[in-house]
């Protein structure tokens, strides 16, 4: 729960921590055995087990996670789609990129199981096109752009955290050929 808070996921309050870890706990009874096996990357899921995991993800991000003050009584307070697929990420970083707001919000996605499936896809595809372009195997690339402790999911999350998140756009292929001449 202190990792979750740490990346961002602020609602789960630390007053909250036992009925969080309990329900956390509780999910992964039912769905840890549906999950793709540690170390099943991305590029390697089929359509069942892309399924599976937009079903887990939607369990998790439904589930309670503690309560917010209200005017008359607390309010429950679900893990949500940041810290479900955070969630998800931490239990299977080779299968499961993070996602955030802004990311969501950028690709038009509602936080839905069919939103994260919509992320799944979209990350595997532009794995496997980065990979053919650099003509290696997809779980090459972290250590090909020398990120080797960032999964390929990961890689795809940092891409969009800075870009849509923090708004750096990359410099084009052109301008970084012109650096490349200019340095010599």
């Amino acid at each position: 729960m202190r990792w979750l808070r740490r990346w961002g996921c602020r609602h789960l309050r630390r007053d909250d921590n036992s009925l969080a870890s309990e329900a956390l706990l509780e999910w992964a009874d039912e769905w840890q055995a549906k999950l793709p096996a540690p170390g099943v990357t991305l590029d390697r899921l089929g359509d069942g087990a892309l399924d599976a995991l937009a079903a887990a993800y939607a369990a998790l991000a439904e589930h309670p996670a503690g309560f917010r003050a209200g005017r008359r009584e607390p309010i429950p307070v679900r893990f949500g789609a940041t810290a479900a697929a955070k969630a998800l990420y931490a239990l299977r970083p080779d299968a499961c990129p993070p996602w955030d707001e802004p990311i969501r919000a950028h690709f038009g996605w509602d936080g839905s199981a069919a939103s994260y499936r919509a992320a799944l896809e979209r990350a595997s595809a532009e794995l496997a096109e980065a990979a053919a372009s650099a003509g290696v195997a997809v779980a090459e690339l972290p250590a090909l752009i020398g990120r080797p402790e960032s999964s390929p999911p990961r890689l795809v999350d940092e891409h969009d955290w800075l870009r849509i998140t923090r708004g750096h756009e990359p410099p084009a292929p052109e301008e970084i050929e012109r650096w490349r001449r200019s340095t010599g």
